[in-house]
C-alpha cells in the first residue's frame, strides 16, 4: 500500500516537471521562458521570472542580440514601458540595468497589480527609439492550488514513512 502511494506521488511530480519543460536554465540557475522578436538590427528576447507571472513582483530579463553577428550586445541603454490590460496609455519608461551576473542581459523588476494580458515595449538606446519590440505577457491571479497540493503531498509522504516505521517496529517486537 505504501509503495503504491509513493509511486503515485512520484508519477504526479514527474508530470508536473514535464509540464514545465519549455524552460531554459540561465547561468545563475533561474529558469526563464524567452519570447523572441526581430527588429531591423537586433533580435530582442524578453523573459520573465517566474516563467508564468502572477500578480506581484516579477523579474523581467532582456537580451539583445546583433542580427548580423548573432552575438549578444551589451552597453546599450535599454528602456521598458508597460501597458496595462484594457488601457491605451503606456506607463512611463523604466531603464533596464545590466545584470551583475551576465553582462549581456538587462534586468528590471516590476510589480504587476492587475491580471490580464500586459504589453511590454522594449526600446533600445533611448525611450524615443524607433528600434523597439512589443511583447505580450499574461499575468494571472495567484492560485494557492500548487502550494496546497505540495502540502498535502508532504503530509501524505510523512504519514506513509511514519506508518512504514511503525510496521517495522511492531514486527521487531513480535519476532522472538
Amino acid at each position: 500500500m505504501a509503495k503504491l502511494i509513493i509511486a503515485s506521488f512520484l508519477i504526479l511530480d514527474i508530470a508536473f516537471f514535464l509540464h514545465n519543460t519549455s524552460l531554459t536554465a540561465e547561468a545563475n540557475g533561474r529558469g526563464t521562458n524567452y519570447q523572441i522578436q526581430n527588429t531591423d538590427l537586433y533580435i530582442i528576447k524578453l523573459g520573465t521570472v517566474p516563467p508564468s507571472p502572477q500578480i506581484g513582483k516579477t523579474h523581467l530579463s532582456i537580451k539583445i542580440i546583433d542580427i548580423v553577428t548573432n552575438k549578444p550586445i551589451s552597453g546599450n541603454n535599454i528602456y521598458l514601458s508597460l501597458k496595462q490590460p484594457e488601457s491605451n496609455n503606456w506607463l512611463s519608461p523604466q531603464k533596464a540595468y545590466t545584470s551583475p551576473i551576465d553582462s549581456s542581459a538587462y534586468e528590471v523588476n516590476y510589480k504587476f497589480d492587475v491580471p490580464g494580458t500586459w504589453q511590454v515595449k522594449v526600446m533600445i538606446n533611448g525611450s524615443d527609439s524607433k528600434d523597439h519590440a512589443i511583447f505580450e505577457i499574461f499575468v494571472k491571479t495567484f492560485s494557492p492550488l500548487l502550494g496546497i497540493s505540495a502540502l498535502i503531498f508532504l503530509i501524505v509522504l510523512a504519514s506513509t514513512f511514519a506508518y512504514v516505521i511503525r510496521i517495522k517496529l511492531t514486527q521487531k517486537r513480535q519476532s522472538p
